[in-house]
């Protein structure tokens, strides 16, 4: 969906699953990543520090870090 510039349905459908695992961090990433595609750059920094800002490790760990870069170098 976010291929095709549908960010309102890709948002509803990562909300619902950030609802049902609310300490879910690769949900989160993937919100984050969603966010920024569309545009929210500020709002995606927001959801990605806490993130990238502790030592939890998960499967998107390098893609949050990478992300997070990229978005604060366009800021």
């Amino acid at each position: 969906l976010v291929a095709v510039g549908d960010f309102g349905k890709s948002l509803e459908i990562i909300n619902k699953a950030i609802d049902s695992e609310p300490g879910n961090q690769s949900f989160l990433y993937h919100k984050a990543y969603i966010t920024s595609e569309s545009g929210k750059i500020q709002e995606a920094i927001d959801i990605l520090k806490p993130l990238v800002g502790n030592d939890n490790g998960f499967p998107e760990r390098s893609k949050a870090e990478l992300l997070m870069v990229k978005l604060e170098t366009a800021m």
